[in-house]
């Protein structure tokens, strides 16, 4: 797989709607329900939808890298993207 700015890739793929992105407003009622390595999990309301969700916030630029990493071979092994 070659090598791609993560911050670049990540942009082009929520304008190109393979990435869903929510803005942090949409949910409120947060609740810290973990927290390790590669950040923290909330638990909040999603308002829109009135539905509990978990949102996961990654700590650094280190972690935003590894979790592109994981979506691109994600998506290229599920999706064919």
């Amino acid at each position: 797989m070659p090598k791609v700015n993560s911050s670049e890739w990540l942009e082009t793929s929520i304008k190109s709607k393979n990435i869903k992105y929510f803005d942090y407003k949409e949910f409120t009622e947060h609740k810290i329900i973990g927290k390790g390595g590669f950040g923290v999990v909330e638990s909040a309301e999603w308002n829109k939808h009135g539905i509990k969700v978990a949102l996961k916030s990654l700590k650094d630029e280190n972690v935003i890298k590894e979790f592109v990493k994981e979506v691109r071979e994600f998506l290229l092994i599920f999706c064919n993207i």
